[in-house]
C-alpha cells in the first residue's frame, strides 16, 4: 500500500550554507517543479526565521505567511518550518489559515522544550493548519524522555512526529529501536517523518530499512529529502534516490524532472558550496559537531592539506560557534618550528618521574589552592593552563609552567609571569625567536590520536603528555584541578569524559576538584 510520502525540503535545509539566497525565479522554478513531478510535501522555507525590518531578498527566509503566496503552486502540498526556540523570542502569533497560504507548519523543538512548546502546538492546530512536530536531535533523549516525548504527541495529536538525525550519528540498532519504540507507543492516526544528515552515508540504507518496517503498515511515513542531496556539511538523502527507492514500489513520481531540475538549478551551487559526506564526517558524527561548522570547514579551509584537514575536523568547535574557526585554522595551519622534536625532548626531561598538577581557569580552584600546596613536594611540576591561578603559587620555587595555546593568553602573561611557557605553533604568534622563556612546539607533533583531540587547553596538554611517554618512555602521574565543565553541553561532557578514561589507560590521572569530566 501506498503510505509511503516524499518530503523535499531542498528549499530550506538544502539551502541553509549559502544563506538560502536561491533567487525568486529559482525558488518559483523549483516550488513549481517539485509539484509537477508529483513530491507530496513541498517544504518552501523558513518561517519568521529573520528580524523584523530586515527584508526577504531573494531567499526563502519568509518574515510573514504572506510572503510565500507567489512562490506556492496550488495543486500543492506545502509546510514551512519554525524553530520554537526563535518563535518565542519574538513578537509574532500564528495567524488564521487562508486558502492561499501553506497548509502545514513544522515546529522544531529541543528535548527541554517539549512543555514550554505545547500552547503554539495547539494554536497552529487551532488556527487550521497541519502540525508536525520535529524533535530535534532525537539521540539527545533517554529511553524515558522518549516515552513522555511520544505521550505528549498524542495528547496533541499532530498531524505528524519528526524523528531528526542532527549530526547524522545513528547506526542501524539505535535507529531501529527509535522507531519500534514510536511505531509501538503513538497513536496510528499519527505520521512518522524522518530527517536525517548524511554525515556517515546512511541516509539511504535508512529509507530502505523503513520501507522495510513500515510497508505494510496502516500508518503514513514521510521521507525528508533534497534534489541532489543538498545541504549542510553531508548533506542529506537525495530525493531523486529515495523517489526512485518508491518508484519501483508503484509511486507516480516524475524521476526525469527531478534530475532535470537538480541539473538546472542545484548542480550550479556546487561551484561555489560543497556538500558531501566522508570518512571524516563519518568520524566526527559522535561528536555532535553542527552542520554548519562543516560546511565552513568544506567550503572556507580548502588549503589545508589531508592531516590539518582531520586536525580541524577534531579541534572544531562542539558549539557550532562559526566565529572560532578562523582560530582553529590558525593552530592547525601552522607552520613547522624546526626545533619542536627537540623541545619534546627537552619537556620529557622536565616531567619524566615527576608528580604534574594541572591547573585550569576553573572557579574551584579558589577555594581548593591551600589543599593543592600541601600536596607539592620536591618532584611536582606544576602547569598552569593559559596562566591561570599561578599567580596563587609564587612562593613555590618548584618547577612551573605555563602551557598557553593562543596569543590572547600569551599577551596576558608574557609581562607579569615569570615562569617559562610551553606554547603551540600558531601562524599569528608575536614572538622572537631568541625568547628564552618560551617553548614552542607543533600541533601535529603533539596528537596521539585525533578522535581524542578537542580545542580544550587541558586536552591538549593531556595529548602532550601521552606523546611523551609514548616516544620517550617516560614516567609520571598527573592531577587536575580546575577542569570543571560548569558550562559545558551534555554531549561536550560525554566526549572529554572519553577522551579523559582514554589517557588514564597509560597514564594515572586524579582529580583534585569536582569534575563534570571525570571523577573526583
Amino acid at each position: 500500500m501506498n503510505n509511503f510520502k516524499l518530503l523535499d525540503c531542498t528549499l530550506r535545509d538544502g539551502g541553509r550554507g549559502f544563506g538560502n539566497s536561491w533567487g525568486d525565479e529559482v525558488i518559483k522554478c523549483i516550488s513549481n517543479s517539485l509539484v509537477n513531478a508529483g513530491i507530496d510535501i513541498v517544504e518552501i522555507g523558513f518561517l519568521w526565521y529573520i528580524a523584523d525590518g530586515v527584508f526577504r531578498v531573494n531567499t526563502t527566509l519568509f518574515r510573514e505567511m504572506e510572503e510565500m503566496a507567489p512562490f506556492l503552486n496550488k495543486n500543492g502540498y506545502y509546510v514551512a518550518y519554525l524553530e520554537f526556540v526563535l518563535f518565542k523570542r519574538q513578537n509574532h502569533t500564528i495567524p488564521l489559515r487562508r486558502s492561499d497560504m501553506i497548509q502545514g507548519i513544522r515546529l522544531g523543538i529541543l528535548k527541554e522544550e517539549l512543555e514550554e512548546a505545547i500552547p503554539t502546538m495547539l494554536l497552529i492546530k487551532e488556527n487550521g493548519f497541519d502540525l508536525y512536530v520535529q524533535a530535534i536531535n532525537i539521540m539527545a533523549y533517554s529511553d524515558e524522555e522518549l516515552m513522555s516525548y511520544i505521550n505528549v504527541m498524542n495528547e496533541i495529536h499532530p498531524f505528524a512526529v519528526s524523528v531528526v538525525d542532527t549530526y547524522g550519528d545513528m547506526e542501524d540498532g539505535p535507529f531501529l529501536d527509535i522507531f519500534k519504540k514510536i511505531e509501538s507507543g503513538l497513536d496510528e492516526g499519527i505520521a512518522i517523518d524522518f530527517h536525517g544528515h548524511n554525515n556517515k552515508g546512511k541516509t539511504l540504507h535508512f529509507a530502505e530499512l523503513l520501507i522495510a518496517m513500515f510497508g505494510e503498515s496502516q500508518r503514513t511515513v514521510i521521507l525528508d529529502a533534497t534534489l541532489g542531496g543538498i545541504g549542510m556539511g553531508a548533506g542529506n538523502l537525495c530525493t531523486e534516490e529515495a523517489s526512485e527507492l518508491l518508484m519501483k514500489r508503484g509511486y507516480p513520481y516524475d524521476i526525469e524532472m527531478l534530475c532535470a531540475l537538480t541539473d538546472r538549478y542545484v548542480k550550479i551551487f556546487k561551484s561555489k558550496f560543497s556538500w558531501s559526506g566522508n570518512h571524516l564526517t563519518a568520524a566526527i558524527a559522535d561528536r555532535w559537531i553542527a552542520s554548519l561548522v562543516i560546511s565552513n570547514l568544506l567550503n572556507y579551509y580548502g588549503n589545508l592539506t589531508a592531516e590539518e584537514r582531520r586536525l580541524f575536523y577534531y579541534m572544531c568547535p562542539m558549539n557550532g560557534d562559526i566565529n572560532k574557526l578562523d582560530d582553529v585554522y590558525r593552530m592547525v595551519h601552522s607552520y613547522d618550528k624546526e626545533n619542536s622534536r627537540n623541545n619534546l625532548e627537552f619537556l620529557s626531561e622536565i616531567f619524566n618521574g615527576k608528580d604534574i598538577f594541572i591547573i585550569a581557569g576553573g572557579s574551584s580552584v579558589s577555594g581548593y589552592i591551600n589543599e593543592i600546596k600541601k600536596m607539592i613536594f620536591d618532584e611536582s611540576v606544576m602547569v598552569f593552563m593559559n596562566g591561570h591561578y599561578a599567580g596563587d603559587f609564587t612562593d613555590y620555587s618548584i618547577r612551573s609552567y605555563a602551557f598557553l595555546n593562543s596569543p590572547m593568553h600569551l599577551n596576558k602573561v608574557k609581562n607579569n609571569m615569570n615562569i617559562p611557557k610551553i606554547i603551540l605553533s600558531r601562524t599569528d604568534w608575536d614572538i622572537k625567536e631568541d625568547t628564552a622563556d618560551i617553548i614552542e612546539v607543533n600541533l601535529k607533533d603533539i596528537v596521539y590520536k585525533e578522535r581524542i583531540l578537542a580545542n580544550d587547553t587541558v586536552i591538549l596538554f593531556l595529548n602532550l603528555l601521552f606523546v611523551l611517554k609514548d616516544k620517550y618512555q617516560i614516567n609520571f602521574s598527573v592531577n587536575i584541578a580546575g577542569f570543571d565543565g560548569t558550562y559545558a553541553t551534555e554531549r561536550e561532557c560525554y566526549i572529554y569524559r572519553k577522551i579523559v578514561d582514554e589517557f588514564s589507560r597509560y597514564y594515572k590521572i586524579r582529580f583534585l576538584t569536582n569534575s563534570r569530566f571525570g571523577a573526583e
